[in-house]
């Protein structure tokens, strides 16, 4: 199951740095007070491989496209100037249709200072070789190889950046990768007896001193509910026993209340909170769906997207915006249609030039080759991305400007 895991992703992001596998040191938080953590960094809200942050500049961002029916991956920018996307060609009369165009990449791009980097599988048939590292200038040329990083690679699990390092899986290990050396240290050792709340609570603290958290941990960091969003040392987070959203001063420890309207838009859930002597439930509890719920701050407002209480409910996404002073609740109504269900549009940034964001997702029905000769039929979804005022998105106003192709650079 893991390697049909890291095979999906790897198709769809990556492919996969020393010649001989990288030293190894384990490296924990030596903070026992979770008040002297030194505004850790949760990587949570770091860019992963494939995200339009994770290869941006000032001037755009990178991304790697198919850009026609078995053609090559091709490395192309989008400028936030001319609201224009270009591959990254340099050949005059170069028609990229072949891993003969300079613009050809192995995966989506990762941005580390002045470089872009690529990975791809060392071995597409066995992913215990690790992967293959190069990088490129910000220009999209003079490609380096940087080696190879040995042992199995859980990259479905998300690969973050914080614009230094990388911060992934190898097998159980939550590790991170200093490039361009690609040294590899071990955050903490996997413990399959503590199930999936590993994640959660996984800490390190770089050489530097800066404190890593995969997570927002309760135990570590004293959130008193489901945690949304944060700014400086303000942190929102909702309740789940009502649904109603509170703001907390790290620096002071204290909160007040900022609306109760998220509430009227969540469905509440009622689960078991006791058993009697035989062994059945006497006692229930109502929550909201909180568990769900994501936010974020645009333009100094907290912006909540609410997940779907259930699966059967998958068609009840919404977004809604909190004015922090008066906690007014506003719905953001921009969407797009996946699978015949609505979803809010994705932003990826805040950027000097507006909101970036995918505002559509056209389909197309695409034909393949199985092994046994048959034909299937399945359903691909593009990514539009544009450029919006953040007033304009909060008042519901879509006025895109997507960014149009004007082809290879001259």
């Amino acid at each position: 199951m893991r390697k049909l895991l890291c095979a999906v992703y790897l198709l769809a992001l990556l492919a996969g740095c020393t010649d001989a596998p990288s030293p190894v040191s384990a490296v924990r938080s030596t903070s026992e007070d979770p008040g002297q953590t030194d505004n850790p960094v949760f990587l949570e809200e770091l860019p992963a491989l494939g995200n339009p942050a994770a290869a941006m500049t000032e001037d755009g961002f990178f991304l790697a496209e198919i850009l026609r029916e078995g053609g090559p991956r091709l490395l192309t920018f989008y400028d936030f100037e001319t609201v224009t996307r270009r591959v990254v060609c340099d050949v005059p009369g170069c028609t990229h249709d072949s891993g003969a165009c300079p613009a050809a990449v192995p995966s989506d791009p990762l941005r580390l200072g002045d470089r872009l980097y690529f990975f791809e599988n060392a071995d597409p048939d066995d992913f215990a070789q690790g992967f293959l590292v190069s990088r490129r200038d910000l220009h999209g040329q003079n490609s380096e190889q940087l080696g190879q990083i040995g042992g199995e690679w859980f990259f479905s699990a998300g690969m973050y950046t914080d614009g230094a390092s990388l911060f992934t899986y190898r097998g159980p290990d939550f590790v991170r990768i200093d490039l361009p050396d690609c040294h590899v240290t071990m955050v903490e050792r996997a413990n399959p007896d503590k199930g999936s709340d590993l994640t959660s609570r996984l800490t390190m603290t770089a050489p530097d001193g800066q404190v890593y958290r995969l997570g927002w941990d309760p135990a570590l960091d004293a959130s008193p509910g489901h945690r949304l969003a944060r700014s400086g040392t303000a942190l929102y987070y909702a309740d789940p026993a009502t649904g109603w959203i509170f703001c907390q001063d790290a620096s002071t420890g204290q909160t007040r209340e900022m609306s109760r309207g998220l509430a009227d838009y969540n469905w509440s859930r009622q689960q078991v909170a006791g058993w009697d002597e035989a062994g059945a439930p006497n006692r229930w509890e109502t929550h909201w769906a909180c568990e769900n719920w994501t936010g974020r701050l645009i333009a100094g407002v907290l912006v909540v997207e609410l997940g779907a209480p259930s699966p059967d409910q998958m068609n009840t996404y919404l977004r809604a915006a909190v004015d922090p002073e008066s906690g007014s609740v506003i719905l953001c109504p921009l969407s797009t249609f996946i699978n015949g269900v609505s979803r809010p549009i994705r932003i990826y940034a805040e950027t000097d030039r507006g909101l970036l964001v995918c505002c559509d997702n056209p389909s197309s029905v695409r034909e393949t080759m199985g092994k046994d000769g048959s034909f299937q039929t399945w359903t691909s979804y593009g990514n539009v991305y544009a450029l919006i005022d953040p007033q304009d998105f909060l008042a519901g106003v879509p006025n895109y400007r997507r960014f149009e192709d004007k082809g290879g650079f001259s």
